[in-house]
């Protein structure tokens, strides 16, 4: 809106032409004034705005400028009253965001805190299981331990108290499972054997499990004899076999069978023997050591408890009369050494060898035929290893 005094000036300047800048230097000229604008004396509308305020007069307006800058000022204001209303809704936003995230973190805290709760309440159940645990499993070996020497003093006594039955078979059924066997032992990439106190009767030592009856020359095995002195002490034994031919340990010599399985290393035939026995007669037999597992020990070597050095005797190598006890009271020949000496017989309830174990072990993996002479090939003892 425009004051009257603007009026008054806008129409001097167009009464006297002097609304265009490019013509008011020649309107100037025409009176004869001099070209300089402050020296020029005020006409028209311009002299009267001049008397009545004394002042001098108005500098000469551009009026599409000054509307082009009026157009600018209102845009400028509508963008900052955009501006002004989206950060009141993002300022909005972020009380709202920032309230959410509260109660998220509130939730959280609680989740968190139930969590450890029950986590403690786990950590107490299971240190409490735990200590259960431990008791109950020393009480359970101690269990195994007696179960365990029951089981063997009860097989004992089984293996006397009736008759056994032995199988023979036929020549003609014989050779075919011979022929068989030789047939797959060729095949073999792996063979090992696996013998028992069976191959060493034919030498003239008993085993262990013959009874009563047996055609064996070497009688009722050891401990059907142990159990059939208990039994005549009960009035209820029956007729026991005496022995035709026994010969000690340390007088007997490797059989045809202990040759044969040497001969069988020799030729690569057979890569590896895994033996029960303690009788020593697989080494007496020329079977190397690398080639020999013997998981219950041999009565005629000991080993050092330093070097682990072996040596083989030729006499029964055991002297302590405690089961668990064994030094033998000699020292190891390695000067450097002098470690003490033990036997290597392994008892009930002993672990068995560590050396021989896992040999065994490793060959009875790669095994893709195993040849089972005088023995069981899972035996109560040689099955089972103490930890």
């Amino acid at each position: 809106m425009l004051s009257s005094t603007d009026e008054a000036a806008r129409a001097g300047a167009a009464s006297s032409d002097f609304r265009s800048p490019t013509k008011a230097p020649a309107a100037f000229a025409a009176s004869g004034a001099p070209a300089s604008a402050a020296q020029v004396a005020p006409v028209g509308a311009f002299a009267e705005h001049a008397k009545r305020t004394n002042s001098a007069p108005p500098a000469i307006v551009d009026w599409a400028e000054r509307d082009a800058q009026e157009r600018r000022v209102s845009e400028a204001m509508a963008q900052l009253k955009q501006m002004r209303a989206s950060l009141t809704q993002s300022a909005a936003t972020l009380e709202k965001t920032q309230k959410l995230a509260s109660q998220r973190q509130d939730e959280c805290k609680a989740t968190v805190d139930k969590v450890q709760n029950q986590m403690d309440k786990f950590s107490a159940a299971l240190d409490g299981w735990t200590a259960k645990m431990a008791g109950g499993l020393a009480g359970m070996l101690g269990q195994f331990e007696e179960v365990h020497d029951g089981i063997n003093e009860a097989r004992k006594e089984a293996f006397s108290t009736s008759s056994k039955v032995e199988h023979f078979d036929s020549a003609e059924v014989l050779n075919e499972k011979v022929l068989e066997m030789a047939n797959r032992f060729r095949r073999a990439k792996h063979a090992i054997a696996f013998t028992g106190a069976g191959i060493s009767t034919a030498a003239g030592v008993p085993d262990y499990r013959s009874g009563v009856n047996t055609v064996l020359d070497t009688g009722a095995g050891l401990w059907t004899r142990a159990a059939y002195k208990k039994q005549a002490k009960a009035g209820r034994a029956g007729v026991l076999k005496n022995p035709v031919k026994t010969v000690s340990m340390q007088k007997a010599c490797p059989t045809f069978t202990h040759m044969a399985l040497r001969t069988l290393i020799e030729k690569g035939m057979l890569k590896f023997l895994i033996s029960q026995n303690i009788d020593g007669l697989h080494l007496r037999s020329g079977v190397p050591r690398a080639h020999l597992s013997e998981l219950h020990g041999n009565r005629n070597l000991e080993q050092c408890v330093r070097c682990k050095a072996e040596y083989l005797r030729d006499h029964n190598v055991r002297t302590s009369k405690k089961v668990h006890d064994h030094v033998t009271g000699r020292t190891c020949d390695n000067p450097k050494c002098g470690g003490a000496l033990q036997d290597t017989i392994i008892n009930f309830g002993e672990s068995l060898p560590e050396r021989d174990w896992d040999a065994s072990f490793i060959h009875a993996g790669k095994a893709d035929f195993c040849l089972a002479l005088g023995g069981l090939i899972v035996d109560g003892n040689a099955s089972r290893r103490s930890p």
